[in-house]
């Protein structure tokens, strides 16, 4: 998988609450998330567009071609800082509104209900690795298609997406 590697089972430590059902859990949202993933690479590109966007009006992730524009509804799930090695959920990102991180809310209640403390913590210490897993797990909590990493400065951003629509440039 060239997009991310998938997890050792005994690498994958993220910290107060984890369980081999959780690691489980976790590894199996990976694999599923990342087989889906990969056929939106097969398919239309995913991972070569020239840009991507977000429109947080709309909820739309939208990955820009020289011949078309791929859109899907998306969710914020979090960002990863790889220099501060930090992970923050979207839920505890005051500039983000509600309605894009309802799939990330979803992720702290099931945590909360499994003692999962890494999952109701806002931010955390984090490899990339992590931040996919958390956001691999939240598309399987939420219902939805696969993941995508929009690099940014400084921080990237982390999203969950559903069916995708593709537009021919005129």
């Amino acid at each position: 998988m060239s997009w991310f590697k998938l997890p050792q089972r005994r690498g994958m430590r993220i910290g107060d609450g984890e369980n081999e059902a959780f690691i489980g859990t976790l590894t199996d949202a990976l694999n599923a998330v990342a087989t889906v993933t990969q056929a939106h690479v097969s398919t239309w590109g995913l991972g070569q567009e020239q840009r991507w966007s977000f429109d947080q009006d709309e909820g739309l992730l939208c990955w820009h071609f020289d011949d078309r524009i791929v859109r899907a509804p998306a969710q914020i799930i979090g960002t990863h800082a790889e220099a501060e090695a930090q992970w923050l959920w979207a839920w505890a990102n005051p500039s983000l509104a509600p309605a894009l991180t309802g799939t990330a809310r979803r992720v702290r209640e099931w945590g909360r209900q499994r003692g999962v403390v890494r999952l109701t913590q806002g931010a955390w210490e984090a490899t990339e690795m992590q931040a996919w897993a958390m956001t691999s797990l939240a598309c399987q909590l939420g219902g939805l298609q696969a993941a995508y990493r929009g690099l940014g400065e400084g921080a990237d951003v982390f999203f969950g997406f559903d069916q995708v629509s593709v537009q021919m440039a005129a």
